[in-house]
């Protein structure tokens, strides 16, 4: 799901605050990140989760994401705007291209690391 609610930016002069919290996409954050580079066209994801549910936003830059659901048409999003949200729920497979240099995309998710919930086969979705 993408949010282009822009309830949570807040701009002046100043620049620009977004606030957010698990009471924005109704989850439980247990742990955050960040995906960071300073070239364009790297490439981070490329696997899912089997129970972890994670929400992007788009701190700089921009990127071209991809959602890839089991036997359901992939999704392709441009991911351009500052704020924007992305939300990937559990056995989606993710891609990330990032289109520019520094993009900075915050991930919050629903669950602490595992290492077992990786799903590093797209055919095991």
């Amino acid at each position: 799901m993408i949010s282009k609610n822009t309830e949570n930016i807040h701009e002046d002069l100043r620049g620009k605050l977004i606030s957010l919290s698990g009471k924005n996409f109704n989850i439980k954050i247990k742990r955050t990140f960040i995906i960071y580079s300073k070239k364009s066209g790297i490439i981070r994801g490329n696997h899912a989760h089997k129970k972890c549910r994670q929400i992007l936003c788009l701190l700089n830059g921009s990127a071209s994401v991809k959602l890839i659901k089991k036997n359901t048409k992939p999704k392709s999003i441009l991911f351009n705007k500052i704020g924007m949200t992305i939300d990937v729920k559990p056995k989606n497979w993710l891609n990330i291209k990032l289109i520019k240099k520094n993009t900075i995309i915050l991930v919050l998710c629903n669950r602490e690391y595992e290492k077992n919930d990786y799903i590093y086969d797209i055919k095991k979705l």
